[in-house]
This record gives structure tokens, C-alpha cells and sequence, in this order.
């Protein structure tokens, strides 16, 4: 008894340990394999105390995050692989389970320790006992999305609840097996909300509206003891031209865009100014004194300073109807022009324009029946090129605004993404929807050069490194991919946890940064091509 309780103990001192070491930045947090770092925490969901209360739990878009109750610091995040949101869990009353609701299922970790689960498919609720990896028994859910959960205070009974019709479904927690409903019940929002800590010592709050941290208050002065801060839904990512910083703007949750340390990965500074609604689409001007981003609240694209976060100018859409848009943008390499394209979606209506910065006259390139949903600068800012949803490539003359030559890609899906190598010669393009193929093309002649395969989903994004030896893709199949951008071979694959929505390299060529649909940004090591190869 005295040696068990002894190994008991030992084990126990080493996960402290381990526990503590890997505590000291949570960027490192549950990463895949082959990711550097993590920017952002995702959307804010729940917060709750484990039952002994030395524990915080906060879900979020990309798992649940735990935090020391007392100090506030960071212990530990469970991520699940299979891309859906667990905002709504519970602590069983013994604190050795969480139950939590995905996007129409439930997965219940079973254990004193959190591990990552497999991922599961339909409308399933199910229970691993994390020890041993046996799953116990399975709940097949027939409702709606559940926005709640709760356990009963003996534990044996599991309540969900969805959000059509605030009924409460109840299950035996041992078997799985329904036990009936509660109707009409009121609804755990997911977001505005507080908590008692068990000792009623401590109040944790999650922010409502806008306000995405969660913070910890003396129950009886109302003094914040901590600030958890970092929880934002990321809705574009882009590098400084000198490497130093990444920019990344959030969406109508937060309002605010974000300056990170690209050698720390630490916030730096958060502007929150001018930045009503949900952006998109953000470059940096190339001497690296302003960001230039959509804002889809109102279709416009809106410049602030990178210092000071001062708002510089404002250009609008030509067409004030709300269903036109604006899809993509992109700075010319002098800097003194920005490129905008997009149009009336439901119509197919698109648009292609050019604003010159200084003076602010816009220039209309295009009207007409094909939707633009991308656009580049060739390195010499002589021209430009834009995919369209009716898979057409269309290069035009930047300063008399002719159309060049138009390429017929065959994208399926459109073309969702296109990109100009270094030298300019060349012109990688992504397909739309449903379309997993990556092509190169003549930039002069306009001829088909290759096919990049590999992909098994929509092709979101495509970038050359800055030495032009390499292509990176992203897609909605959870992989970069790497190729020779010369050979068209297909060299390395980075897997993330959810879908992929936008590309950058660092312009050392070292690092990606890649955006996904949970919200965050993953940053990769990739190593720069030599001159042999």
C-alpha cells in the first residue's frame, strides 16, 4: 500500500511538472504536427469551474482551454480533429468528465487527464473512458443543434438542449438510453455569461457582445484577480513587408485588428477604431505604413496607419446596392494604387476597379455579367489579373485599363485564387468550389504549363514563395500543400485541424501562416529551397 501510494504520488509530481513546463505559452498549445505556433484562441463559448474548483474550462471554436482558477494561468487546451466547435460542455458532478456538444453531436471524455479523441460523424453523443480508449456506449441524438448541457447533481443524467424549440432532451449517463424531455424550457446563453466558482470565492464572467475575454473577480469585492484575453474569431492574416510583424483582422465578434510579434508570436498592439464589421481580405502596402481591408458591413475597403492605428481613408463601392461587394484586394508594387474586385453575387454581376491612394479617384476597369473573385499585381504593376467565377482569367493594363488577353481555365468551380510568381512569368490559379486542382499558366502567352494534383477539396488559396522556387496551396481538405514550382512535384504536406481558408509566406520564406474556419492562425516551418535544388 505505502509503494502504491508513493508511485501514486511520483506520477502525480511528474504531470504537475510536465503540466507546469508546457504551460509557458499557449501558443504551443495542442499543436498538429509540423505547426510552430497558434495565434488566437478561436470564438469564446463557455465557461465553467471543475467541481473541486481549482480548474476553469472555457470552450471555444478550437477545443477547450484550462486555466488555474486562482491565477488565471494557462494549463492546458483539448482540441478536437474533427473541425467542429464544442461550445457548449459540462463537468460531471466526480470532475472526471466533460461532456461536450459539437455542431449536431456530443463527445464525452471520460478520466482524470484530457486527450484528444478521434473523430466521429452523425448525430452520435459518445463515451470513452480516456484510460483505457474503450469507447463505453454511444447516444444517438435526433434533434437539432444542442445549445446546452447539464449534469444532473448524482451524475447519473446527461440534459441537452437545442435551440429551435428550448427543449430539453434527458439521458441515463451510464447507458445512453433516453429518459424522456422537459418542454418549454428557458435557455447556458453560450456567451454572455458567469459562473460561481464551488468555494463562492471567485466569479469567472465570459464577455458578451464584442467583449471576448473572460475574467476572473473576487466574489465579494468584485476585483478582476485575471484577464483571459485572446478568444477572437480571425477573419484574415497577412505578413509586413519586413517580416517583423503579422496582421490579422477579426470578425463582427471583435472589431478590432491585431499586430502580432512575428518572432514571439505575442500580441502586440490591438486597434479597435474604424473597424465596425466583419473584414476581410487585408493586405499591407508595400513600404509597410498601412493596412488596407474589406469591410463587408459595408462594402467598403478601409486604410489605417500601422503605427497608430489612425484611420487614413475610406474608398466605397461604386454601387451602393447591398448585394454588390468587394472580394479581393491588392496593393500595386509602387504602392501608390490599390486593385478591388467583386460584384453582385446573386446576380453574377462583378466589378474591377482601381484607387489610386493619394488622390483617391477611383478608375472602373470592369462591369459586367462574370462575378471577380480575385485579383494580382504583376511584380512590375503593369498589369493585373483577376479569376472570375466562370473560371476565366483576365489580365488588364493597369494604367489604360484594356483587357490583355483572357485565359479559359476550366476551373470547374470558378477561380477562387490566383497568384503571380516573382520573375512575373508565370500565374498559379486555384479553383472554387468543389474544384481541387492547382494550374499554372503562361503570364505572356497565356498558354497551360501544368496541373498541381493532390488536393481532395476546394482549392482556397494559392501563394508563391519569395525565391519563386516553391508554391504553396491551402484547401478545405485541412492541408498545405508545398510543390516545386518549376517541376510541378509535389514535396511536403501540413495537416491542420480544420478547414483551410487563406495562405501567406513569410517574405523570408521560412514560415507560412495559414487561417482556418475555426478562427485561428497556424504558423509552419518550412525550409527554404537551396540553390542545387
Amino acid at each position: 500500500m505505502k509503494i502504491s501510494l508513493f508511485l501514486r504520488g511520483a506520477i502525480l509530481t511528474v504531470f504537475i511538472c510536465c503540466f507546469s513546463a508546457i504551460a509557458q505559452d499557449s501558443t504551443q498549445f495542442s499543436l498538429p504536427e509540423g505547426a510552430i505556433a497558434r495565434l488566437g484562441k478561436g470564438t469564446l463559448g463557455e465557461i465553467h469551474f471543475s467541481p473541486n474548483g481549482r480548474r476553469l474550462a472555457v470552450s471555444s471554436s478550437i477545443g477547450i482551454w484550462f486555466y488555474d482558477s486562482q491565477t488565471g494561468k494557462e494549463l492546458g487546451l483539448l482540441t478536437y480533429t474533427d473541425g467542429l466547435s464544442p461550445f457548449a460542455f459540462a463537468y460531471s458532478p466526480d470532475g472526471n468528465t466533460i461532456a461536450s456538444a459539437n455542431t449536431s453531436q456530443m463527445i464525452v471524455v471520460t478520466g482524470t487527464r484530457e486527450a484528444r479523441l478521434p473523430s466521429i460523424a452523425g448525430n452520435i453523443v459518445q463515451l470513452w473512458d480516456v484510460t483505457t480508449g474503450e469507447k463505453k456506449t454511444t447516444l444517438r441524438l435526433q434533434t437539432q443543434r444542442a445549445a446546452s448541457i447539464v449534469y444532473s447533481p448524482d451524475g447519473k443524467t446527461i440534459a441537452t438542449a437545442r435551440k429551435r424549440d428550448n427543449t430539453a432532451y434527458l439521458w441515463d449517463a451510464a447507458t445512453g438510453k433516453p429518459k424522456g424531455t422537459l418542454e418549454r424550457t428557458v435557455g447556458r446563453g453560450s456567451v454572455q455569461s458567469f459562473v460561481y466558482a464551488p468555494d463562492r470565492k471567485t466569479i469567472a464572467t465570459a464577455g458578451g457582445w464584442k467583449d471576448n475575454t473572460v475574467r476572473l473577480r473576487d466574489a465579494a469585492t468584485g476585483e478582476t484577480r485575471a484577464v483571459l484575453a485572446g478568444y477572437i474569431h480571425i477573419s484574415s492574416v497577412t505578413y509586413s513587408p519586413d517580416g517583423r510583424t503579422i496582421a490579422t483582422s477579426a470578425d463582427y465578434r471583435s472589431d478590432a485588428l491585431q499586430l502580432w510579434d512575428a518572432k514571439t508570436r505575442k500580441l502586440k498592439t490591438t486597434y479597435t477604431k474604424h473597424t465596425k464589421g466583419d473584414l476581410s481580405s487585408m493586405v499591407y502596402s508595400p513600404d509597410g505604413k498601412t493596412i488596407a481591408a474589406v469591410n463587408l458591413s459595408d462594402n467598403t475597403v478601409r486604410l489605417w496607419l500601422t503605427e497608430t492605428g489612425k484611420h487614413k481613408a475610406t474608398f466605397k463601392h461604386a454601387n451602393m446596392d447591398r448585394g454588390y461587394d468587394i472580394s479581393s484586394v491588392a496593393y500595386s508594387p509602387d504602392g501608390d494604387t490599390i486593385a478591388a474586385v467583386g460584384g453582385h453575387y446573386k446576380n453574377h454581376k462583378g466589378t474591377v476597379y482601381l484607387w489610386h491612394v493619394q488622390t483617391r479617384n477611383r478608375k472602373i476597369i470592369y462591369e459586367g455579367s462574370d462575378y471577380i473573385s480575385t485579383v494580382a499585381y504583376a511584380p512590375d504593376g503593369r498589369t493585373i489579373a483577376t479569376g472570375s467565377w466562370n473560371g476565366n482569367i483576365q489580365v488588364w493594363h493597369t494604367v489604360t485599363g484594356e483587357a490583355l488577353k483572357t485565359i479559359p481555365t476550366k476551373h470547374k468551380g470558378g477561380v477562387e485564387s490566383l497568384a503571380y510568381s516573382p520573375d512575373g512569368k508565370t500565374i498559379a490559379s486555384g479553383g472554387g468550389y468543389r474544384d481541387d486542382i492547382v494550374q499554372l499558366w503562361d503570364a505572356i502567352t497565356g498558354e497551360h504549363k501544368t496541373r498541381l494534383r493532390g488536393h481532395t477539396k476546394t482549392v482556397s488559396s494559392v501563394v508563391y514563395s519569395p525565391d519563386g522556387k516553391r508554391i504553396a496551396t491551402g484547401s478545405t481538405d485541412g492541408t498545405v500543400r508545398l510543390w516545386d514550382a518549376i517541376t510541378g512535384e509535389h514535396t511536403a504536406t501540413f495537416t491542420a485541424h480544420t478547414d483551410i481558408v487563406s495562405v501567406v509566406y513569410s517574405p523570408d520564406g521560412q514560415t507560412l501562416a495559414t487561417r482556418s474556419t475555426d478562427g485561428t492562425v497556424l504558423l509552419w516551418e518550412v525550409k527554404p529551397t537551396s540553390e542545387g535544388e
